[in-house]
C-alpha cells in the first residue's frame, strides 16, 4: 500500500474547471424506510433547494424530499445533505445548523457508494473532531479516488490534486511524518482499499456510463467554450481570501446565447470561502449555444483552485 504525501511548493495563483453533467433532480424509483413510494427524478430539485430566491417553505419543502432520498440510500443525496449539514448556516443556502454527526452519517455512505467529494468532506468533518487518522484516510482516499475518476471520464484538463494534497498535509501535521505513522497510515489505508475499492469503483464507472448517456440524448449539450479565470488585476475581495487550494462545486443553469444564468453553490472545501470566491470565475465562463431549446440548461460545474504551495508525492511501502 503507498502513502500518499504532500510536498511544499511556492505559491502561483491558478484555476482549473471541469464539467460534470447531470440532472437537477435525483432521486430513483425506491421506497422509504416508512414505505413511501419514490417515483423519479423530480421528487426533490436541486435548483429550487439550493435557490435562496425561491420562497422559504418551497425550498423547506424541497429539503424534506432530499431528506426522504437521502435515507433510501440515494448515494447523491446523501452527499448533497451531509453536506449541508457540515456547511451549516454557513452554506451558501443557509438551510441547517452545522450538525458533524448527521454531516458525517450522510457523507460517509455516499463516499463508499462513489461520491468522491463526499470522501473529502469526511475528512474536513474528521478533522474538525480532532480526529487526524480518520481524516488521513479519508484524505487520502479522495487523493486515490479522485484521480480514479478523472481517468475514467477521460478528462484532458490535467491533474485536480491541489486540494487532496493540502487534505493530506493537514492530517500530516495533526499526526506526525514518522515511520511509525506512515506505516499505520498504510495498514488503514489498505483494509479500506480492501473493504471498499471494488464497490467505489464500480459506481464510478456506473455514474460515468450514466453521464454519457444522458450527454449524448440532448441535442442541446453543455460545451465549457472559455473558462473563467481569475483575473489578477480584477481579482474580488472574495477571491483574495482564498490563501491555500480548494475546491467548490456549483449548479449553473445557462441560457441559450451560453451565459450562466443562474448560479447556486453545491458544495464548498475545505470552507466557505472557496464558493464566495470561485463564483466570478465560473460566472466568466462562456458555454456553447443551445440548437433547440430556450429553456436553461443545467450542469454541476466543479472548480478547483490551486495555490501551487503543495502538491502530492509518493512516500512508498
Amino acid at each position: 500500500m503507498h502513502v500518499i504525501g504532500a510536498k511544499v511548493h511556492p505559491v502561483l495563483a491558478t484555476t482549473i474547471a471541469v464539467l460534470l453533467f447531470l440532472s437537477a433532480g435525483y432521486a430513483q424509483s425506491a421506497n422509504t424506510p416508512d414505505g413511501q413510494k419514490i417515483e423519479n427524478k423530480d421528487d426533490y430539485n436541486s435548483s429550487i433547494l439550493l435557490d435562496l430566491q425561491q420562497g422559504p417553505e418551497r425550498r423547506l419543502d424541497e429539503a424534506r424530499k432530499l431528506g426522504v432520498v437521502a435515507e433510501t440510500g440515494d448515494p447523491y443525496a446523501q452527499y448533497l445533505l451531509g453536506t449541508l449539514y457540515r456547511l451549516g448556516k454557513k452554506h451558501p443556502s443557509q438551510l441547517f445548523e452545522r450538525d458533524d454527526d448527521k454531516a458525517a452519517k450522510y457523507l460517509s455512505n455516499a463516499a463508499v457508494n462513489g461520491q468522491v467529494f463526499a470522501m473529502a468532506g469526511m475528512a474536513e468533518v474528521e478533522l474538525r473532531r480532532k480526529q487526524p487518522m480518520g481524516a488521513m484516510i479519508w484524505a487520502q482516499a479522495f487523493a486515490k479516488y479522485e484521480a480514479v475518476y478523472q481517468e475514467i471520464s477521460n478528462d484532458k484538463g490535467g491533474s485536480h490534486q491541489a486540494y487532496a494534497a493540502f487534505l493530506i498535509q493537514r492530517s500530516f501535521d495533526e499526526l506526525g511524518h514518522s515511520d511509525a505513522v506512515q506505516k499505520q497510515i498504510g495498514r488503514y489505508c489498505l483494509g479500506f482499499e480492501q473493504q471498499y475499492d471494488a464497490k467505489i469503483r464500480a459506481a464510478l464507472s456506473d455514474s460515468r456510463e450514466k453521464q454519457e448517456h444522458r450527454i449524448k440524448g440532448d441535442g442541446d449539450d453543455l460545451q465549457q467554450i472559455l473558462p473563467g479565470k481569475i483575473d489578477a488585476e480584477m481579482i474580488s475581495p472574495s477571491e483574495q481570501r482564498m490563501r491555500s487550494p480548494g475546491y467548490a462545486i456549483f449548479l449553473v443553469g445557462v441560457n441559450a446565447k451560453g451565459r450562466v444564468e443562474k448560479l447556486m453553490a453545491v458544495d464548498s472545501l475545505p470552507d466557505e470561502i472557496f464558493a464566495a470566491g470561485l463564483e466570478g470565475v465560473v460566472r466568466r465562463s462562456h458555454f456553447g449555444t443551445a440548437k433547440k431549446s430556450t429553456e436553461l440548461r443545467w450542469a454541476f460545474v466543479p472548480m478547483s483552485y490551486d495555490d501551487q504551495s503543495v502538491q502530492l508525492k509518493n512516500l512508498g511501502q
